[in-house]
């Protein structure tokens, strides 16, 4: 018989929301811009690996804040 390796037991997560506006500059190929959380935090990103780390920044940012506590049950 073959064993697997043990499950590891991951606790829950809580999902975030969050909203990303992007604000695009198209030159040909090139893209440039501004990556903005929702609460206004702003990123600025030249190329496509640049908007895909100021999305990064921005989701770390996100996860940083302090979760509020939930509405108590009506």
């Amino acid at each position: 018989m073959c064993g697997g390796a043990a499950a590891a037991k991951v606790p829950a997560m809580d999902s975030i929301p969050l909203t990303i506006h992007l604000l695009l500059e198209l030159d040909g190929s090139e893209v440039r811009g501004r990556a903005v959380a929702g609460e206004g935090t702003e990123r600025p990103f030249s190329g496509r690996l640049g908007l895909i780390a100021a999305v990064d920044a921005l989701i770390d940012a996100a996860q940083a804040l302090p979760v509020p506590d939930p509405e108590p049950a009506a």
